[in-house]
């Protein structure tokens, strides 16, 4: 057991280097993949993917028009954070690397404003399936946060080791 009450191995059953590094390819991944659905939903024809929303009702396809500059204004935020994302994810995997903890903070700090915000949008949902979807990828982020924290501790407690060594 660690000094700060995590155990060694967090990240689902494996050590914090190879979780850390799992992690972060799993995070660039994720966060490539919503870049490339969000670019490809603004520089796409809106109408058209709102009529296949309204299933071709006039009234809903109206209701949804009408929130249209919302959901871009929602894409675009989401397109930035998951740019963000992707750098932060790179500069976590190269931290695991690297053995630089300082690597690992922009994760950590991104890594907690997407779980606020998360948490956020599951507090204005009014559907419980959408709900579940944000409580659900909030853990995920919070665990994730966890994980590369405990790996943040891991490489704090080798440096005070290793300047313990040289000292004496």
């Amino acid at each position: 057991m660690a000094k700060f009450g995590l155990p060694d191995n967090v990240c689902c059953c494996m050590d914090l280097k190879k979780g850390g590094k799992v992690i972060g390819v799993i995070c660039i991944i994720t966060s490539l993949l919503t870049i490339f659905l969000m670019g490809y939903y603004l520089v796409s024809d809106s109408d058209e993917i709102v009529k296949e929303i309204a299933d071709g009702s006039p009234d809903t396809f109206e209701n949804i028009k009408e929130h249209n500059a919302t959901v871009e204004t929602i894409v675009v935020v989401v397109l930035v954070l998951s740019a963000v994302y992707f750098v932060t994810s790179i500069a976590l995997v190269k931290g695991v690397d690297d053995h630089n903890r300082k690597l690992l903070v922009p994760f950590l700090v991104v890594d907690a404003i997407l779980c606020l915000t998360m948490l956020g949008f599951a507090c204005f949902q009014y559907g419980r399936s959408e709900v579940f979807t944000c409580l659900t990828f909030m853990m995920i982020f919070f665990y994730f946060y966890i994980c590369i924290y405990a790996l943040y501790r891991y490489f704090d407690e080798q440096i005070i080791e290793q300047n313990n060594t040289e000292f004496n």
